[in-house]
């Protein structure tokens, strides 16, 4: 019988998953249809995810201009010299978070006892995340306080990720229905977010500490003049620390699970770390590059390879004038998309795909290389796939 894996790809390179929806599985695919000048535009439903239509965030804004404004936004904040500014502060969660791990001994086995390390992973990206939008660190990491609030953000995705596939249940307001029981802990996570997005307004550019807001608050499009809204501030940063710490906290917590599970590779990424630094202050992000630590990042890209953290296709509609994906033309209105999830586990672009393998992203020679060089376009396009990258590497290290 084969495995799930394999019946995915029985199917084809492309799967009709509604009445007017298609599904590729290729490298090309992915190229024809998120490349730059792509005649497509972000599907409808993308609005269903927002918190407020009026005021739509770098995933949800469907207008080309708006996003890429948005974007470059965006880019500033998660750009390496800006992330460099903050790193002290960033490591210091991270230290919180091995403190953690390392607590707790456990006589009987002589190590600690058992941690969950994906609730950790959590409260790590949302202590700093939260300290990069609002310059405040809600300290879940140390205090039981606030951890609610990682609970509530899962419920909002739910909520996203459920409109986005029948977008006519925000429309109708069928999520309040169906989701009923969650909507007292979605509306606390919100009321927390606006009222801690609208105090960090008001402080404008008064502040010690450098945020995602400064970058925001004195931004202009360069054409339109437009700038961001107060509303435009808080919704922002309540996608931030949704998708950023979501995204960021499945690739630390995958990092350290398939580690875990495959003592040879993480015997080799202890050697490489030991040798490489002498003490855990040296580990910083100018000096843990793909030059110095290698098989560090080969573990990483391995793990955010497995268990992608946007495992779907981002839909995208057909814009007129038809699109030529992998040879066929496909029509105006059209949604297309491929699903990053069967790409990784494609046997033509990786060989033993469902095998934790870091070893694949080392060899330049490898004929792996080419289509794995093309399959890395779609995780710069994971929402703050930067940060996420940067967490984990520095998390991991120490």
């Amino acid at each position: 019988m084969p495995s799930e894996s394999d019946t995915d790809h029985l199917a084809g390179k492309v799967v009709r998953l509604g009445p007017n929806t298609l599904s590729f599985d290729s490298a090309t695919a992915m190229s024809d249809i998120y490349g730059v000048r792509a005649n497509v535009r972000k599907a409808d439903s993308y609005c269903a995810m927002g918190a407020s239509r009026r005021s739509p965030t770098i995933l949800t804004a469907i207008d080309k201009g708006l996003h890429g404004f948005k974007r470059r936004i965006m880019a500033q904040v998660f750009s390496e010299q800006s992330l460099k500014q903050i790193e002290n502060r960033v490591l210091d969660n991270v230290t919180n978070f091995v403190s953690l791990l390392s607590t707790d001994a456990d006589t009987n086995s002589g190590g600690t006892a058992p941690k969950n390390v994906a609730d950790a992973s959590t409260w790590l990206t949302f202590d700093i995340i939260a300290d990069r939008c609002y310059g405040e660190n809600i300290n879940l990491l140390q205090s039981e306080n606030m951890r609610w609030f990682s609970s509530a953000f899962r419920k909002i995705s739910q909520r996203s990720m459920m409109n986005m596939m029948q977008p006519k249940l925000c429309q109708f307001k069928l999520d309040h229905i169906f989701l009923s029981s969650q909507y007292k802990d979605i509306r606390r996570a919100g009321s927390w977010i606006r009222e801690r997005g609208e105090a960090r307004a008001r402080l404008g550019n008064d502040i010690v500490k450098k945020d995602i807001f400064s970058a925001m608050l004195n931004a202009t499009h360069p054409k339109t003049g437009r700038s961001f809204t107060e509303k435009d501030l808080w919704v922002g940063s309540k996608l931030l620390l949704v998708a950023g710490s979501d995204t960021t906290s499945d690739a630390l917590s995958a990092t350290i699970y398939y580690l875990l599970y495959h003592q040879n590779s993480l015997a080799r990424l202890t050697r490489e770390l030991r040798t490489t630094f002498a003490t855990e202050d040296s580990i910083r992000l100018d000096t843990a590059s793909p030059t110095t630590s290698p098989y560090l990042h080969a573990c990483i890209n391995e793990a955010l390879r497995l268990p992608p953290s946007v495992p779907n296709g981002p839909p995208r509609t057909v814009l007129p004038g038809r699109i030529p994906v992998d040879g066929d033309f496909i029509p105006e209105g059209t949604v297309i998309g491929t699903s990053i999830y069967t790409l990784h586990r494609n046997a033509a672009f990786f060989d033993q795909p469902d095998t934790f393998r870091p070893e694949r992203w080392l060899d330049p020679s490898s004929p792996e290389q080419g289509s794995q060089l093309q399959l890395q376009l779609q995780l710069q396009r994971i929402p703050s796939s930067s940060s996420a990258a940067s967490t984990t590497k520095q998390t991991q290290s120490v």
